[in-house]
């Protein structure tokens, strides 16, 4: 069995955190020993630590959920970096708190599109893009348009030719993400591409796959001020890495 470890980056996600463990419990009951959660607080300052404490002890039968714990917070990045170390698994798979993407999309892939997990040489990404045009996926027009254009310059930039970098729904044969998370020097929202950028370098192939993705209320990110942080930060990595 390949074994595959969630990790999920949290930060001040009690206000949401009810919602995606109840979906969590669903899923685990369904699929019992073949995956393990692995939750990493990235220095929350609310009660996010005690929720997913809680979490795992409720859990604790089925022995899969774990928690680390930061003792500041480091970014989505540093976040998943300590997630990706304590994985176990053969396979790893990042995904956001909030489940806009669910980790149903696991199977759907296995069943839809040939996801073979005795295969470790390739990394497998959610695109939402290509996720629109299986009407899996619906945008605000505005958030649309952002998107794409963010994308355009960011290929521009990276050479890159994948259409939806920053989803964070992606799975990794563990050796790999283990290799390449502890390499990441940007830390931020836009390690996705330097992740990706590395695995361009070492000449690792990755699928670009749909996906069904819901936008859930209450993000950290702004599209349009993020959007520029991260497009400065993505200068830095080409840069860097081309």
């Amino acid at each position: 069995m390949n074994l595959v470890s969630f990790v999920f980056p949290c930060f001040n996600e009690s206000h949401r955190l009810e919602t995606t463990l109840s979906k969590l419990q669903k899923f685990i009951a369904a699929y019992p020993e073949q995956y393990e959660y692995i939750f990493v607080d990235d220095g929350s300052t609310d009660n996010t630590a005690a929720i997913l404490n809680d979490f795992a002890k409720l859990e604790s039968n089925a022995g899969c959920v774990k928690v680390v714990q930061c003792a500041q917070n480091g970014g989505k990045g540093a976040a998943l970096r300590s997630g990706v170390n304590a994985a176990t698994g053969n396979w790893v798979l990042t995904l956001d708190a909030d489940l806009a993407a669910h980790p149903n999309v696991l199977v759907f892939w296995k069943e839809h599109f040939g996801l073979d997990l005795n295969q470790q040489d390739t990394v497998y990404i959610g695109s939402r893009e290509k996720g629109i045009q299986y009407k899996l996926v619906r945008y605000s027009v505005a958030r649309r348009i952002i998107g794409v254009a963010f994308n355009t310059l960011q290929r521009m930039l990276t050479g890159l030719t994948l259409d939806d970098t920053q989803c964070g729904f992606k799975l990794y044969p563990t050796a790999l993400a283990q290799e390449v998370f502890s390499q990441l020097e940007d830390v931020g929202f836009a390690h996705d591409v330097e992740v990706l950028m590395r695995l361009k370098n070492k000449g690792v192939e990755v699928k670009s796959l749909p996906l069904k993705w819901k936008e859930v209320p209450g993000s950290k990110v702004s599209v349009v001020r993020d959007s520029i942080k991260m497009m400065r930060s993505i200068i830095k990595i080409s840069k860097r890495l081309n």
